[in-house]
This record gives structure tokens, sequence and C-alpha cells, in this order.
């Protein structure tokens, strides 16, 4: 097998897929059994995955960077830190939580069984994304969490899901949006909520973003 091209960083093709190696040397590139010099054409996947590299490398004054490598997913150096890197990093706390309750659900046909009247030991978990306090450390002091959160689940465990408005049908997803909301206004300080819930061990649903 013959080599058809090179790069920065060694790349292979196995019978069962890339093998990536860490090393920032040139390295033949193999593909397949036979090479494209010994079937008589190019191999348009080379074509695709070579990268000159004199069109990239660009440096923030105009300049080129003949003498760095350029791997398959850009250029070794020569950009400039994003300003993004430099802020404070986000962290997410999370804490899990579980209620029971009632419901049944109204836009299924008769004869589903989530029509009737049944029950679930709903498990969830609340993330909360936001920035460390200075002083504490902390996204938000652990029982203040779990205070907000205890707050809203008073509303739904040992409850008649479909009594609650807002929850006429209630699938899980609809619970799971209901919860984020209620839990996202009491939390819209600390940070941007998600919350993630099971309806059993098998099946759930994650929801995020702001308040409906």
């Amino acid at each position: 097998m013959s080599a058809i091209s090179s790069f920065s960083t060694a790349r292979r093709f196995s019978r069962t897929g890339f093998i990536f190696s860490p090393r920032f040397m040139d390295i033949p590139f193999r593909f397949g059994r036979r090479s494209s010099a010994a079937s008589g054409h190019s191999s348009s996947i080379v074509e695709n995955f070579g990268l000159r590299r004199l069109e990239l490398g660009q440096l923030s004054g105009g300049g080129t960077a003949a003498a760095q490598p350029a791997g398959i997913f850009g250029p070794a150096s020569g950009f400039s830190r994003p300003a993004e890197c430099s802020r404070k990093p986000a962290m997410e706390r999370f804490m899990d939580f579980t209620f029971v309750a009632a419901q049944r659900l109204t836009g299924v046909g008769a004869d589903h069984p989530a029509a009737a009247l049944h029950g679930h030991t709903f498990n969830g978990t609340l993330r909360l994304r936001g920035t460390p306090d200075a002083a504490t450390g902390w996204v938000i002091d652990p029982a203040d969490l779990k205070r907000e959160i205890d707050a809203v689940l008073a509303d739904v465990d040992h409850q008649y899901l479909n009594e609650l408005p807002g929850l006429e049908n209630p699938s899980t997803e609809r619970l799971c949006g209901y919860l984020r909301d209620r839990l996202a206004q009491r939390l819209s300080a600390a940070g941007a909520v998600a919350v993630e819930l099971w309806e059993n061990p098998a099946v759930g649903c994650i929801t995020e973003g702001h308040p409906a």
C-alpha cells in the first residue's frame, strides 16, 4: 500500500475507520487496501480531506505562517485568543428531586393506557448554570436551591396534575416545562435553568430556556 498524500498530523484509515495519531510531524496518509496510484486515479476522499497549508495559517498581522503546520481542523496557530476565553467560566450546579403524582392524559385515544387514571414517581434534576460568586465560590447556596425546588414541588407532589392550571393534559413534556418555568422565575437572578424529568427509569425528557 503506497503513500498518496501526507498531513501534519498522522491520520490513517483502518478497515474499521480512522486511526488518529497525535504526532505533529509529516506521516504518509494511507487509504484502503489499494492506493490511488495503484488504481490509476486520484482519491476524492483524500482531495476532500487535504488542506493546503499556504491557504491556512494567516497571522493576525497579515503574514503567512509558512512554518506552522496546519491540521485537518485548521491551522495549529496564528489565531488570536477569543475574548470569551478570558471571561470568568460558567459553572453548573445541579440537584436531584423526586415527587409522586396522579394523572391521566386527555390528548390520546380512550383505549390508550395513559388515558386511564394512573400515577408516577417522578425523578428529576434541576441544572442551574451561572457564574460562581467571588466570595462564596458557589453559583448558589445549595440550601437556597433546595428551598426553591421544594417550594415548586409543593404544588405538584401528591396531587392530581390534571386539576392544576396549565396541566390539563399533563404529559411528561408539559410537566417538565411547567416545572422549568416556575423554577426559572424563582432562580432568574442566579442563572439559566434546565430541568430533566423521568416518569420511569427508561422514559424522560429535558427542557431548558426561559419561561414561556
